[in-house]
């Protein structure tokens, strides 16, 4: 039976993806990376090994990273041992998913005698963006014959609609996707179609193939390990089809041997790799989790909650109330609970930028799987209708904010409800929305008087670390029948420490103080500026006298220019 619509659906997704991903290759060529911080930490074992022939000291490593800046300089990438050597601090399986295109950049710079054959040049870059751009278009061909084997074409097609265009699924496959989460996704899909085989018709191949797949997970990522209750429990509903499972299971003994034989093959590297770096077996990479005090924030909160941001992953959620009549019910919840514990209990809660939660994203073909139960349900009643405008409106919503994401008005970190409410749907906030990063205070001035207390024009400033320059300095009595605040606006440009610098209020008493810093560096920046800065301070009546003062901090070096500066007193 052909499935028209589907394919249609998936042909049109993988063009999406690709379109994407050309999209964001709008910058000079020799300016274009995408093994930068943590997917340069994946990616270095390939030049390491093959252009460098140098996997344990990294002698080369400070040389690549002055000429490409690759890590900022934060070099963590990798850990000093005592014994001289440097050690990764990700696992290699990623490098080897990339090899392909690795040796296919490789080949073209060599042999065009334009670029750099040192692993980091444009050729490399670009072989990498649409390598992994290939990974996922594979992925989802066979992700979507697998969901055909359980639901129809519409629901098929509507699944992966929202699987792709709804979530955060197409910033870490065409645009972020040399970070381990797309090569892993792919993964998931193996497993999951090998597990179906080998349940529909046991073979060693098969078992072979799952405890392959598994272990070359952990070697990508070692929290995958939790991929094998998939296979596990598969089938299994009630005692009936545990008993049956568990006779199939004792027929073919072998099975489990070829599985874990294929296992321990796939993670034998990194053993290898450990061993001759820092002279054992197994080395610690010093993770932390947090499992009987997880952080529900990743779900729920708005720096990047999962739910927050990419609503319509709740639908995952509802999908399991409708998984009853699937063989795959159990194996799905299971993993899926235990996958978010995994998740939300790291204790770097946040990790690292990202949009959304990145840390689900390879997972999404099994949650691909309780999706299509909840829209297979939903298409079935008169819901379908509210339901689909709302899931329209969403994956708008989501793509708006996928372009917001890489622009920088969404932040990869440091969000908050107040300032996500003034860039909902708005692609070019004002100074004065900007500055609900740092503060929650606004003022409707009418029914206020207002004086300008310093008006500031074309001062430069150079201030040395940890340093202030004062703008008004000056003794205050607040009383308790008053309202007093001030409104600080400014143009400032700078040529050096914009990242560490900010614009201040602050009333300091004897018992106590207010501070209120506005960071001078935040989206949407212009560099060499100008730019403009707005933002009120509610001057304090309960902390008594005190000296108010409006300043410039710097925690580092800091050189430009006040091009104008007003400070407006609002009084009631």
């Amino acid at each position: 039976m052909i499935n028209r619509i589907s394919g249609i659906t998936f042909i049109l997704l993988a063009l999406f993806s690709l379109g994407v991903r050309s999209y964001y290759l709008v910058q000079p060529a020799d300016q274009f990376k995408v093994t930068t911080w943590d997917a340069l930490g994946y990616y270095w074992y390939l030049p390491g090994t093959f252009i460098y022939n140098d996997i344990s000291k990294l002698n080369w490593f400070d040389e690549v990273e002055k000429s490409y800046n690759l890590s900022g300089g934060d070099r963590y990438q990798y850990r000093d041992l005592e014994n001289g050597n440097r050690v990764g601090k990700y696992f290699l399986g990623v490098s080897v998913m990339e090899s392909p295109f690795f040796f296919i950049g490789h080949a073209y710079a060599k042999s065009s005698g334009n670029y750099a054959t040192d692993g980091f040049s444009a050729p490399y870059q670009y072989s990498l963006a649409f390598g992994i751009v290939i990974y996922f278009i594979l992925a989802l061909f066979l992700l979507r014959k697998i969901l055909l084997l359980y639901y129809d074409d519409i629901t098929v097609a509507i699944s992966l609609l929202i699987l792709v265009l709804g979530t955060n699924l197409i910033q870490y496959t065409a645009v972020d996707g040399s970070l381990s989460h797309s090569f892993i996704f792919l993964l998931y899909v193996l497993l999951i179609h090998f597990t179906i085989r080998w349940h529909e018709k046991p073979s060693g191949l098969y078992a072979a193939l799952i405890g392959f797949t598994v272990g070359f997970a952990i070697l990508c990522r070692p929290t995958e390990a939790i991929m094998i209750f998939i296979p596990i429990l598969w089938g299994i509903a009630d005692k009936e089809t545990r008993k049956a499972k568990w006779q199939t299971v004792m027929k073919h003994k072998s099975h489990l041997l070829w599985a874990a034989a294929f296992g321990a093959l796939a993670i034998l590297p990194q053993l290898i790799y450990w061993k001759t770096v820092t002279g054992s077996f197994v080395y610690n990479i010093g993770s932390k989790w947090q499992f009987l005090n997880p952080w529900f924030r990743v779900l729920f909160g708005f720096q990047k909650g999962w739910f927050i941001y990419t609503p319509l992953t709740l639908l995952f959620i509802v999908g399991f109330f409708f998984m009853k009549k699937y063989p795959f019910k159990r194996a799905i919840l299971w993993f899926s609970l235990l996958n978010i514990w995994i998740v939300i209990s790291w204790h770097e809660w946040r990790y690292g930028g990202s949009y959304s939660t990145r840390a689900l994203v390879q997972s999404y073909p099994v949650f691909a799987l309780p999706l299509g139960a909840a829209v297979s349900k939903i298409m079935g009643t008169l819901w379908k209708y509210p339901v689909g405008v709302v899931v329209t409106y969403l994956i708008f919503v989501n793509l708006f904010q996928v372009a917001q994401y890489n622009s920088g008005v969404l932040l990869n970190d440091g969000m908050n409800r107040k300032y996500y409410a003034a860039i909902y749907l708005n692609s070019t906030p004002t100074p004065l929305q900007f500055s609900l990063l740092d503060t929650d205070e606004m003022l409707d001035e009418d029914g206020y008087k207002s004086s300008e207390i310093l008006v500031l024009k074309s001062s430069k400033i150079q201030s040395r670390f940890d340093s202030t320059r004062f703008f008004i300095s000056e003794y205050f009595e607040p009383s308790e029948n008053e309202d007093n605040w001030l409104k600080v606006n400014g143009t400032i440009i700078s040529n050096t420490g914009i990242s560490d610098s900010f614009l201040s209020c602050d009333y300091i008493s004897e018992d106590s103080s207010k501070i209120t810093d506005i960071r001078l560096y935040r989206p949407l920046i212009a560099p060499d500026g100008p730019n403009q800065y707005l933002f009120y301070y509610d001057i304090p009546d309960n902390l008594g006298k005190g000296v108010l003062r409006c300043y410039l901090k710097a925690n580092s070096f800091f050189k430009g220019e006040i091009v104008e500066l007003v400070i407006t007193r609002f009084s009631k």
